[in-house]
């Protein structure tokens, strides 16, 4: 069962379209570029480090990261690093030269281009997004096709505007209306029954909608979650004195909800629609990205703003007549992200002014995967649930949700909480980056890796930066960049560099993230109960032995740790060369009995002028 749902369109039919800088220590590093054509940037560098008196009780480590020209870019490249910890009268007697790039005295440069990105594509960014699987989020694996494919054929922009009429708005308590779901799998012809649950006065931004059948009867009584929803919703809870609506758009803005009022349905309200898990196609929430449209345009079409819930998990994780618990407000919160998403990236409240129809293609236009997640886990965050509890609260706050923490936690390289890891498919270990899924990989969850790199510049650059983020109509790494003022590779590796360094209790201040500290027990909320948990430091082996080359492939917008074996007596220096992509960043730690030691010994930030030649 997948956690966070995001909705991208799908090549059969409409009716699968659902939810869709670091610092310098002391050592030494020499800087050995390889020739380059005059004017050209380079591709391939050549870095030294060198470790005084690398004694026994030492450990270098090693962080290379890698970027790409894109986020969807696929071809990994390789990463050498040649250790040396003989003296000089070992290497004189042996005949081994320490010429610049020259390791092992026969003259040639071993720090040669031998197969390095030579500007062409080999394949390894398709550059066509029809038949990437993108739709890991809602668990269908459904394909992304182009706008011109998904909408009817001789529809302008004009044809975007909405018919304003409100439905459910209008309805009483106990009135029947039909939907589209967002399992078409769940159902017989991809619609449900649903039924109002709460009257218009008790609700401000939201009307809660049961799934049930002809005649009006859910399956099975949610006691007062309807209230406490809204509530929470609304105006305030536990959690959050605010509401999630206001916590979360007064930071990313809102819906489609102007222009005209009550955006593409008339209706004023943000629909809540709790249905059963077989409607829910297995997922705790999703929204769907072809609802922004009318009906006349994608057949499938809900035609409104609409936010699913799977009440078989969600209430069930609580008591129905208590307190809508912190999985419940995080997942709605999520959600909730992901439909204003659709109105910052796409509809601009009616406008779609950047969206040409029969050209632009869906997956383009919203915000990349391991970005999107990101800002919507931190949703959760802002409205008070999320991991937001996980460092300083108590029985009565909650604590974090453990659902959003396992994900950081499988992220960083932990053993998953639940025995069944029934919500996981599988993990993104550290340091695989958080772009898997906008290449096309959906074997695996982005979730928490995203959620880091959010939380990571919510302490660097503060919130009203990442509402920045979300409101600006671009996407990508490249428009996070502009607005932070940090080039994006150079962006990419400090986070990698603040999650190794993060669970260190010396670690520089800029290596930290809000609310979570790996390497610490971390207070957790699960069905009702509360407790502490592991949250594990990344786990850099020290299993690569001194003086050998050792070769790693390392995937684009990811990183490799790579820690070696202590020294010997008597005590000499360890001098260690990286070759690795121009377009990366290195960065060499000290060790001592499995500590950080504060130093340093040298960064190499990435180019800037280009990524990916």
């Amino acid at each position: 069962m997948h956690r966070g749902l995001f909705g991208v369109m799908s090549t059969a039919s409409l009716i699968a379209a659902v939810v869709a800088g670091c610092s310098t220590g002391g050592g030494t590093a020499a800087d050995f570029e390889l020739p380059e054509l005059p004017g050209a940037t380079p591709t391939v560098k050549l870095m030294e480090y060198t470790l005084k008196d690398y004694s026994m009780n030492d450990n270098a480590i090693v962080l290379v990261s890698t970027t790409g020209k894109d986020e969807t870019y696929a071809k990994a490249k390789d990463v050498v690093i040649t250790s040396d910890y003989r003296d000089a009268a070992e290497k004189a007697s042996k005949g081994i030269l320490l010429a610049d790039g020259d390791e092992e005295g026969d003259g040639e440069d071993d720090g040669e281009d031998d197969g390095g990105d030579d500007g062409g594509d080999d394949g390894g960014d398709s550059g066509d997004t029809d038949g990437l699987n993108l739709d890991y989020r809602c668990g269908t694996h459904e394909t992304v096709a182009s706008l011109n494919r998904l909408i009817k054929p001789g529809v302008n922009s004009k044809d975007l505007q909405p018919m304003v009429l409100a439905r459910f708005d209008d309805l009483e308590v106990g009135d029947v209306g039909r939907l589209y779901a967002p399992s078409a799998t769940g159902t017989a012809d991809g619609r449900i029954y649903v039924t109002k649950a709460l009257e218009n006065k008790n609700t401000v931004y939201c009307n809660i909608l049961y799934e049930c059948n002809a005649d009006g009867e859910i399956a099975h009584d949610l006691g007062n979650m309807a209230k406490k929803v809204a509530q929470a919703f609304d105006s305030g809870n536990i959690y959050s004195e605010n509401g999630i609506y206001r916590a979360v758009t007064e930071l990313y803005g809102t819906e489609w909800r102007y222009s005209p009022q009550g955006g593409r349905d008339g209706d004023t309200r943000i629909n809540i629609v709790f249905c059963g898990n077989n409607t829910m196609g297995n997922r705790l929430g999703a929204v769907r990205l072809c609802d922004m449209f009318k009906a006349s345009q994608v057949s499938t079409s809900n035609a409104g703003e609409f936010i699913f819930l799977n009440s078989d998990v969600l209430v069930s994780q609580g008591d129905a007549d208590g307190d809508a618990d912190t999985l419940l407000m995080s997942v709605l919160a999520h959600q909730l992200s992901h439909l204003i998403e659709f109105n910052n990236k796409i509809s601009h409240e009616g406008l779609f002014d950047n969206f040409v129809l029969g050209e632009t293609d869906p997956v383009e236009a919203v915000e990349r995967i391991g970005l999107s997640e990101g800002l919507a886990e931190l949703a959760s965050d802002l409205c008070g649930a999320g991991v937001s509890g996980a460092q300083n609260a108590n029985q009565y706050s909650g604590g974090a949700d453990i659902y959003s923490l396992n994900d950081i936690n499988l992220f960083l390289g932990g053993t998953s909480y639940s025995a069944s890891d029934l919500f996981y498919d599988s993990t993104v270990v550290y340091p695989n980056g958080i772009f898997a899924n906008d290449r096309g990989d959906t074997s695996r969850n982005v979730y928490g890796g995203s959620h880091m790199f959010m939380l990571y510049l919510l302490n660097r650059f503060g919130s009203a930066k990442i509402g920045s983020i979300m409101k600006s109509p671009d996407t990508g790494m490249e428009n996070i960049a502009s607005i932070v003022g940090v080039e994006a590779n150079e962006l990419y590796h400090a986070f990698m560099r603040s999650v190794f360094l993060s669970q260190f209790d010396n670690a520089p201040s800029d290596a930290s993230f809000s609310y979570v500290r790996p390497g610490r027990y971390t207070l957790v909320h699960d069905n009702g109960q509360v407790g502490y948990v592991d949250l594990p430091g990344v786990d850099a082996a020290y299993d690569h032995r001194i003086n050998t080359e050792e070769t790693i492939s390392v995937e684009p917008w990811s990183a490799a740790l790579v820690g070696f074996r202590s020294g010997e007596e008597p005590v000499r220096d360890l001098t260690l060369k990286v070759r690795y992509p121009a377009n990366g960043g290195v960065t060499v730690f000290r060790m001592q009995n499995g500590e950080f030691v504060g130093e340093v010994v040298g960064t190499e930030l990435p180019y800037h002028e280009d990524r990916e030649r």
